[in-house]
């Protein structure tokens, strides 16, 4: 007897391995003594890197320029729920990316839902070497006011 497995769309492709990209960078970022910041019971988490880490399928799915010359911020926002478990929430963030002689690099956040996580991912360009300021004002749905998160990194093209 056969057992057919049906292939899975491109779009839940892409999504899982998003998934596994976002959750890497989590991964990536708890071991740098983890980049977070917690205020008023919620804790938005953030990591920057390059676009070529994602892979093709996913940045194809999410409108993302996979370049040498380009990084995206992920940024997620979690609070506990009634039960006591954390529980992703929507963002909104503005704010600035500079580098240290104050110029600023263009960036939009947009909001990406999978299930029943919520990411806020925005684009940047990036220069070989380059170290970046990251100034950004972030609200979670329905609270009253921002959460500072500042940070520096560096980037580098992959050789």
């Amino acid at each position: 007897m056969k057992i057919h497995h049906p292939r899975p769309s491109a779009l839940l492709r892409a999504s899982l391995a998003l998934a596994l990209v976002l959750s890497s960078a989590a991964a990536w970022a708890q071991e740098q003594g983890g980049q977070f910041v917690t205020r008023g019971g919620i804790t938005v988490h953030y990591a920057a890197i390059n676009t070529t880490d994602v892979p093709a399928a996913t940045a194809t799915a999410l409108g993302i320029t996979r370049s040498a010359s380009q990084a995206i911020l992920v940024l997620n926002g979690q609070r506990p729920g009634d039960d006591g478990a954390l529980q992703s929430i929507p963002l909104q963030a503005e704010g600035s990316i500079e580098n240290l002689v104050g110029q600023a690099k263009a960036f939009a956040p947009r909001t990406v839902q999978e299930a029943d996580t919520w990411y806020l991912i925005a684009p940047f360009r990036i220069a070989d070497g380059e170290q970046l300021r990251f100034d950004l004002q972030v609200r979670a749905e329905g609270a009253q006011s921002t959460i500072p998160v500042r940070f520096q990194q560096a980037f580098y093209r992959p050789r």
